[in-house]
């Protein structure tokens, strides 16, 4: 048994955090919106088209009001939403409560759902990334349990560190790199998992390896591992780096 640092592998969550909570807020706020605004057409109840537009221009966005008649009695119905482009249909349907004329729903703010419906998929996007990681991350700890019962520890090899694929502020997170000879004598080039940490790599230093040489797609690399029970001599490997 060894003493493999799981917090290293489950620092990647903490990062996946982020996402799943900026992508549930997002959802919250743009799926309220849409939906509100869906249910509130359909319990309106009244419909008419307008006779006029007038238009507004304030923070370089243009918000329309509309004119209508119900029961030859003429109101006013401004969108709540607004943009960057004029408005250039005045004749649109509104939707109103019979009851209350007043209360009134333009089709250019249904229309804009529309947009809002799209931009639902970035906050789902973000939240699907953040659970298929979470799901891998669990399947990384379970696998590492695994392999602590029966992989051979190797000390002391040399590596290289290479940019991932996964960026913070634009700065590539960070992988290590390890070539290892396994017992059939082919070397085999073993990346280990994104490194999440802010701990100081030293390109020169040397790494620990956790391999079942059975399974050699099964390993672990860190920059300390060690025997629970106290390392062995023949744990620590005389393997040179690459020329």
């Amino acid at each position: 048994m060894y003493d493999i640092n799981f917090k290293s592998v489950k620092k990647a969550n903490r990062f996946y955090y982020l996402f799943f909570i900026v992508g549930l807020v997002f959802l919250i706020i743009f799926g309220y919106i849409v939906f509100s605004t869906v249910a509130r057409k359909w319990t309106l109840g009244g419909s008419t088209i307008s006779h006029g537009m007038e238009v507004s221009y304030t923070d370089d966005n243009y918000k329309p009001t509309y004119y209508y008649k119900v029961d030859n009695r003429e109101y006013s119905c401004t969108s709540h939403m607004s943009s960057s482009s004029r408005p250039r249909n005045s004749n649109v349907i509104i939707y109103y409560d019979p009851k209350n004329p007043s209360d009134c729903l333009t089709e250019y703010e249904t229309e804009g759902i529309g947009v809002f419906a799209i931009f639902l998929i970035i906050p789902i996007l973000f939240i699907s990334v953040s659970i298929v990681n979470f799901y891998k991350t669990s399947k990384t700890v379970k696998r590492l349990k695994d392999l602590n019962k029966r992989g051979k520890l190797v000390k002391n090899l040399p590596y290289e560190i290479k940019n991932s694929n996964v960026s913070v502020n634009e700065v590539p997170l960070k992988q290590l790199v390890v070539y290892y000879t396994l017992p059939n004598g082919l070397t085999a080039e073993l990346v280990s998992e994104i490194r999440y940490d802010k701990r100081i790599m030293d390109a020169d230093g040397m790494v620990d390896l956790i391999i079942d040489e059975q399974d050699p797609s099964n390993y672990f690399i860190d920059l300390e591992i060690n025997r629970l029970s106290g390392n062995l001599p023949t744990d620590y490997s005389s393997y040179q780096n690459r020329q």
